[in-house]
């Protein structure tokens, strides 16, 4: 057998040798004149065929002659087999360079794109051609035939990884470490955030999503190959692309006015591409690093925020201004609060995830610290889609926003003390409660989460130091009035003259939220003072003389409808 073996394979040199030896790298690479790489594929596409079923019957001969004991020690097998290796190592280079040749022309294409193109053209502008997918496959598919899938997989990944390299360097990401963070000015850090945000979609739906596709489509024939030669390519970029946020994390103060930024870095991650990060990295063990730094750039992200949040708690209860706002209007402190709370309430989802089982902070014992009046009517949301309850401890957005805005208004409680003038201190209670209302009521998101009885309480309370501001800033007026021994009336009402016009001049600079907060006081005014003074000015003119009664109730009534004609609060 031993004749009959060399014979065939001999033939089968013979028949395979033109075909390599005219493709050798060394011998035919290109005519003298051309500076341009002949490949068989693009150039000769009708040999491209040929060369690979040439190169894999040769190598099927090749193991039969090899594995044929019968002539193990004819002295010329070795020299046949060195002859047949020398072609093999011909046929490989060949094939090795055609598959480079074919990655590295999209390859090169692709690195003249700007960071526009990438973002504005679709998927399927930087997919191969079809006919370039299945030259990729079947060369793939007969190096790893051949015993050369190492090679193979090593030259797939060396091009594919500086597709990724490329587009995230395009996309403005540039890998630095903690250290080159920390020592970046704010400005410096925010605008790489800012692009990290930006591009994220353009990373996880464009280059790593085409690089599963691709490693698919060549490498489809092996279910481990496709899935080795992916993570091969993107575990590494896409796990240090991910820890970016963390880094950030690490690196930056924790100031209130920060929190925004990281909650769209928080809702991008777990709600706009969340099911495309798990698609691609959630599923294969192979991708395990990248899973776990995922959920730790989450986990850090939603650390960083409640430590925000909680400083802006703090701020808001260590406010230690002590300016007096003119007239008892809206407070600054008000106006950014609510302001602050009303743009929270757009990220409902990413802060009920983030303070998913996670009372207020002590919240039984920090009752006990408000006031009376704010004490008796402490307000909890009531919608019951978005609120969690438990024993009073209030978890979720609804928990956390509310909270936020019964420290507000303990803070305003304090605040309003300030006002030498009780009556003031009420209106400026009245004014800020009735901001808080409209804020609310502003925002459908934050209306829908505090719910209808939390609106109903504040409006009572609102309500109650509208009764009290009336009660206190009206008493001597309204004490004048008040129906007493007919003898005194004529004195009575020169006391009523006095105060009204006292009331009058001292309020004249007093001012109110808002059109509808000044007529509200008015109606609640004119029921407390004009309806009771018309009878009682009715009485005083009997048997009297019409001299000593300075206002009429029609005077009155203009003086305090003059009173609340012009002074709403221009800053709101």
């Amino acid at each position: 057998m031993s004749t009959d073996g060399r014979k065939t394979f001999m033939n089968s040199i013979n028949k395979a040798e033109p075909m390599i030896v005219k493709w050798n790298l060394h011998i035919h690479e290109t005519p003298p004149s051309s500076t341009k790489s002949v490949s068989i594929f693009y150039d000769f596409p009708e040999e491209a065929l040929e060369f690979l079923t040439t190169v894999t019957d040769f190598n099927t001969a090749m193991e039969v002659y090899t594995n044929d004991e019968s002539d193990a020690t004819d002295i010329d097998k070795e020299n046949i087999l060195s002859r047949a290796g020398v072609l093999m190592k011909i046929a490989i280079q060949r094939l090795l360079k055609e598959f480079y040749h074919i990655l590295e022309a999209k390859t090169l294409s692709s690195s003249d794109e700007s960071s526009s193109d990438l973002e504005n053209e679709g998927s399927d502008d930087r997919r191969f051609r079809t006919q370039d997918i299945a030259d990729l496959r079947a060369i793939a598919e007969c190096m790893v035939k051949l015993g050369y899938r190492k090679e193979c997989v090593k030259a797939y990944k060396v091009t594919r990884i500086s597709i990724i390299d490329e587009g995230m360097y395009r996309l403005g990401y540039d890998k630095l470490s903690k250290s080159q963070l920390q020592k970046l000015p704010w400005s410096s850090v925010e605008v790489r955030i800012r692009k990290w945000h930006k591009s994220l979609g353009m990373v996880i739906q464009t280059l790593f999503s085409d690089e599963k596709l691709l490693s698919e489509e060549i490498f489809g024939f092996s279910d481990s190959l496709k899935e080795s030669c992916f993570a091969k390519i993107s575990k590494v970029r896409a796990s240090q692309f991910l820890a970016f946020p963390s880094l950030v994390t690490s690196t930056t103060k924790k100031s209130p006015e920060k929190i925004f930024l990281f909650l769209d870095l928080y809702d991008v991650i777990t709600s706009e591409y969340s099911s495309e990060i798990k698609s691609l990295f959630f599923k294969s063990p192979a991708f395990a690093v990248v899973k776990s730094q995922v959920l730790l750039t989450v986990e850090k992200i939603g650390q960083t925020i409640r430590t925000m949040l909680g400083n802006f708690e703090t701020a808001i209860r260590k406010d230690t201004c002590k300016t007096l706002v003119p007239g008892g209007g809206v407070h600054p402190l008000t106006r950014y609060v609510m302001n602050y709370v009303v743009f929270l309430a757009d990220y409902t989802q990413a802060i009920s995830d983030i303070y998913v089982d996670i009372p207020v902070a002590n919240y039984k014992s920090s009752l006990l610290l408000l006031p009376d009046n704010l004490l008796r009517l402490v307000i909890t949301p009531s919608s019951p889609t978005t609120c969690s309850d438990k024993d009073g401890e209030n978890t979720g957005a609804s928990g956390r926003l509310s909270w936020i805005i019964m420290i507000l208004q303990s803070k305003l409680d304090a605040k309003s003390r300030f006002y030498r003038t009780p009556g003031l201190s009420y209106l400026f209670m009245s004014n800020n409660i009735h901001y808080i209302l409209q804020k609310v009521r502003g925002s459908s998101r934050l209306h829908l989460l505090l719910g209808e009885d939390w609106e109903m309480k504040t409006k009572e309370k609102e309500t109650n130091y509208i009764d009290s501001y009336v009660n206190v800033g009206w008493k001597k007026v309204i004490d004048a009035i008040a129906p007493e021994d007919p003898t005194t009336a004529i004195s009575r009402m020169k006391e009523f003259g006095k105060a009204f016009e006292e009331v009058c001049r001292c309020q004249a600079e007093w001012v109110f939220a808002n059109e509808k907060m000044r007529e509200m006081v008015k109606v609640k005014v004119e029921e407390n003072v004009v309806e009771s003074y018309r009878p009682f000015y009715d009485e005083c003119c009997k048997g009297n003389n019409q001299s000593d009664l300075k206002f009429s109730p029609e005077e009155v009534e203009k003086n305090i409808a003059d009173l609340y004609s012009d002074n709403v609060d221009s800053s709101t």
